[in-house]
């Protein structure tokens, strides 16, 4: 497929917009009271719809932490399950040491109600056990069990720090045989945060290149620019060396040196209104394109800040001008 922009008309963009912004995802950290969350919602007048989709961080599975902490996150997906929404929580290959270790978590994120999991490699350069990739743990079959509807992989529209292109192409084809052999299962990419949508639709087209079949939901953050970084500082230096540090930050300047003319607005915006227009045309005539994945940065607060972003876009509060999308005022 190619990148020609969709040409859609004023109310037909409003209308799309509205259609993309129905199946939203968001990411939240696993020490986030989500009750309180939707309570404070509800005075609002906002209803986070039933089923609502959370990914979960385990922030609690950083170096150094108890492999018990990790109840977190259970007690988490227990909570949103409860709440009547659908957790998805990281599970990170290179944070476990065996399939025994890994089907303990499992299991018990399986016996709260948990039907869906993201399955990363995860940041740490050295893994402290057998899995090295997010297919390694797929391959371990646990997450074959009839209970598991949703099985979501990262995409990296910058590439992926951690590793190099051609890895992440064979990985990728894994991944689509993966699909393949389980039809009844809904897998998908949930990418890192992009501004640019040039930039992104040429990557989607490296993808179709490259033999990809996953839909992909592109990853946004709302907040201001210095948020914006510390976020990506956050995901790429956090725990580690001095040597990966610095490391880090050089790719932090990358991404805001790939932004191109189309990408600076919504690097600096505290709503990135033009890359989410876009994503939402181009998901009218490209079926790759079904979702908007909400990146939190795991505060409470920015989690509120979404939902209601989100409810805006979903009720029609904005306006559209040619391509534009422009928020109404509270």
């Amino acid at each position: 497929m190619g990148t020609q922009m969709t040409k859609l008309a004023p109310n037909a963009v409003g209308e799309r917009i509205q259609t993309y912004a129905r199946s939203s995802t968001y990411e939240i950290s696993s020490m986030t009271n989500m009750a309180n969350v939707a309570k404070e919602m509800g005075d609002k007048g906002i209803t986070i719809p039933a089923r609502q989709v959370f990914s979960i961080v385990d922030k609690s599975s950083e170096p150094g932490t108890k492999d018990a902490d990790r109840v977190k996150t259970i007690e988490r997906a227990a909570q949103l399950v409860k709440l009547g929404f659908r957790p998805i929580p990281h599970m990170a290959a290179r944070r476990y040491r065996d399939t025994a270790h890994l089907k303990t978590i499992v299991q018990a994120l399986l016996d709260v109600g948990t039907d869906g999991f993201l399955l990363l490699a995860g940041d740490p350069r050295k893994p402290v056990g057998a899995f090295q990739t997010a297919m390694d743990l797929a391959d371990t079959g646990l997450f074959d069990d009839p209970r598991v509807k949703t099985i979501a992989f990262a995409g990296h529209p910058y590439g992926n720090p951690n590793t190099s292109r051609d890895k992440t192409s064979a990985e990728l084809l894994r991944k689509n045989v993966y699909a393949a052999a389980h039809p009844e299962t809904e897998i998908f990419l949930w990418t890192q945060v992009c501004y640019s949508p040039s930039k992104f639709m040429r990557w989607m087209k490296r993808l179709d290149q490259e033999g990809n079949k996953l839909p992909v939901r592109p990853g946004v953050m709302l907040g201001d620019v210095r948020a914006k970084f510390a976020f990506a500082h956050g995901n790429f230096v956090a725990a580690r060396p001095t040597h990966e540090q610095i490391r880090g930050y050089f790719k932090m300047l990358q991404i805001g040196a790939a932004q191109g003319i189309d990408g600076i607005g919504s690097l600096v915006a505290p709503v990135p209104t033009s890359f989410i227009s876009r994503m939402a045309r181009e998901s009218a005539s490209d079926p790759r394109i079904c979702a908007m994945h909400y990146y939190s940065g795991f505060g409470a607060a920015a989690v509120k800040h979404a939902l209601e972003v989100n409810h805006k876009l979903t009720a029609g509060q904005f306006t559209v001008s040619g391509n534009a999308l422009t928020l109404r005022p509270a």
